[in-house]
């Protein structure tokens, strides 16, 4: 059996929004495992009769491919399988129907149940798209497969011993066990083990996107029974000031995920593995600060961290603050990149950001302003009441109307003296996209002139 990979354009009745493609370099041929967000993205969504074949009829010959839509269409039906939007490349901005791939697909069963997948796919990618509860903790979709925790371990028939399913590739016919009782009991030991080494399970919600995973899957397993005593591993580095990161190594239970997204998402290395076994450290270039090393302070590594041992400084601030712990996607407002964010929220406080993994236009990444340069929202030096320059020379607290007044005033006599050309607006990047819009369009549209800029362009 085939199917075919295409461009399709979703018919206007169709109604389902579909979020801006970005054109990348031409790469291979997507397998299932690409299609890794596209369960949620339809529950979101909530289209009913997104399966109605009249929706696919119409392949892109010529057109639009910011609004086109992956899909892979099966022969016999269609399967709307996983999207994952801004990693497949788009090769032409034109796709005609003979540049349609066709791919096979390769047969496996994996708890019982006949599965298809494509080549290269693992065996962990096979079973998370098929909803099947496979634990990890030193795994991160945005990184290579690393296989250190081996929580992730699978029973395949043929096989002596249990597979890391995240490193496995599946092949055709392969019979593959997710579950087995013996296979959960290694689960079980391996958790109680790593608890044994670290200080403390339990952290705050506040400490990053990812320091809930350890948590969630100790309680899952049972495994807070002290069966195993002795030597904790880790040190803390209680001697680094810096304001963004906490780094509390105690907590530590090396799955390196910290090093690989500094490496491998931002390419600035600024963090390393020192030593072996128990006595294994993250650190950074000799041992420094990370304010002196060549740390960007993007908060990658805090929101990959499954422990908490890279926690969220800002964040952690408020961990005693009353009220409920409450997340609202929303966009970054500093530069032009449109990078989605989780605002957190308590009562009316707002405690901290933490960057979406399924925005389209960031993936999980966010630069140091979007991630730690909150604190202006609700600063008490914010201007209440605008201020109005008066004749001694001073600004004075005024009321709205007086002081649009003033402004209108001031911008006609700059304009009748010198000229349109005098004017010339500057957007601030800490406010809404709302308020820069509005800004330029009084610039461009009030004054004829394109001399508007953004404090944040830079």
């Amino acid at each position: 059996m085939s199917i075919f990979l295409g461009f399709c354009r979703f018919a206007n009745r169709s109604g389902l929004k579909i979020p801006h493609l970005r054109r990348k370099d031409v790469c291979e041929t997507p397998t299932l495992g690409d299609f890794s967000k596209s369960q949620s993205f339809f529950e979101r969504n909530s289209v009913e009769g997104t399966n109605r074949p009249e929706i696919y009829e119409e392949i892109v010959q010529t057109g639009d491919a910011d609004r086109a839509l992956f899909n892979l269409i099966n022969i016999e039906k269609i399967l709307i399988l996983k999207i994952r939007f801004d990693t497949i490349a788009l090769q032409l901005m034109t796709v005609n129907r003979d540049q349609i791939t066709e791919v096979d697909l390769l047969t496996m069963t994996l708890d019982g149940e006949a599965v298809q997948f494509t080549e290269g796919e693992t065996i962990y990618q096979v079973a998370d798209r098929h909803r099947k509860e496979v634990p990890t903790l030193c795994y991160d979709d945005r990184l290579e497969a690393f296989g250190a925790c081996r929580l992730c371990v699978v029973e395949v028939e043929g096989i002596r011993n249990p597979v890391a399913s995240c490193t496995t590739k599946a092949t055709d016919g392969m019979v593959v066990k997710t579950a087995t009782e013996a296979i959960e009991k290694h689960r079980k030991t391996l958790l109680e083990l790593v608890v044994s080494e670290n200080r403390n399970v339990d952290v705050d919600e506040l400490s990053g996107y990812a320091s809930q995973e350890m948590k969630n899957l100790v309680d899952r397993y049972g495994a807070r029974t002290g069966r195993f005593q002795g030597r904790k591993s880790g040190t803390s580095n209680t001697k680094d000031k810096n304001p963004f990161i906490v780094r509390d190594y105690e907590n530590c239970i090396s799955c390196y995920r910290c090093v690989r997204v500094c490496a491998e998402q931002e390419g600035d290395y600024a963090i390393n593995v020192m030593n072996r076994g128990f006595d294994t450290q993250i650190i950074t270039e000799f041992n420094q600060d990370l304010r002196d090393s060549e740390c960007t302070f993007c908060g990658q590594c805090v929101q990959t961290c499954p422990t908490g041992a890279l926690g969220d400084r800002k964040a952690l601030r408020d961990v005693e603050t009353p009220g409920e712990l409450k997340k609202t996607r929303s966009i970054c407002p500093y530069c032009g990149v449109g990078c989605s964010v989780d605002l957190l929220t308590k009562g009316d406080k707002l405690v901290g950001v933490q960057p979406a993994m399924d925005g389209p236009a960031n993936e999980g990444a966010l630069c140091i302003k979007g991630q730690f340069a909150f604190d202006f929202v609700q600063n008490a030096d914010r201007l209440k009441k605008p201020l109005i320059r008066r004749d001694d020379g001073e600004l004075h607290e005024c009321e709205w109307n007086e002081a649009l007044d003033a402004a209108a005033a001031g911008f006609a006599k700059v304009r009748d003296k010198f000229g349109r050309h005098a004017i010339y607006g500057v957007a601030s990047g800490r406010a809404p996209h709302e308020a820069a819009y509005t800004m330029q369009k009084f610039i461009r549209a009030g004054f004829g002139t394109n001399y508007i800029d953004n404090c944040s362009r830079a």
